[in-house]
C-alpha cells in the first residue's frame, strides 16, 4: 500500500511539474517601445534598424513608427545601439 501511495505521489509530482514547465515557456513575448517615433527621423529609424539585425535582436515597428522589441532583449538593445 505504501508502494502504490509513493509511486502516485511522484507521478502528480512530474505531471505538475511538466504543466509548469510547459506553460512557462510557451509565454509570449512582452515588446516594449525602445525607441519613440517623435525622435526618429527616416535616417536614424534606419540605422537603428540595421544595429538590431547586426545584433540579432528582434524588432517590430508598429503602426506609428515606434521601434519595439521584446524586453528581454532590452539591456543587449542598450548596449549596442544607445
Amino acid at each position: 500500500m505504501k508502494r502504490v501511495i509513493a509511486t502516485l505521489s511522484i507521478l502528480v509530482v512530474i505531471l505538475i511539474s511538466g504543466v509548469l514547465f510547459y506553460n512557462l515557456t510557451n509565454q509570449p513575448e512582452d515588446f516594449v517601445i525602445f525607441a519613440h517615433h517623435e525622435n526618429l527621423n527616416d535616417g536614424l529609424r534606419n540605422e537603428l534598424i540595421k544595429r538590431l539585425e547586426s545584433n540579432n535582436i528582434p524588432y517590430q515597428v508598429d503602426v506609428s513608427g515606434n521601434i519595439k522589441i521584446p524586453e528581454k532583449e532590452l539591456r543587449k538593445a542598450v548596449q549596442c545601439c544607445s
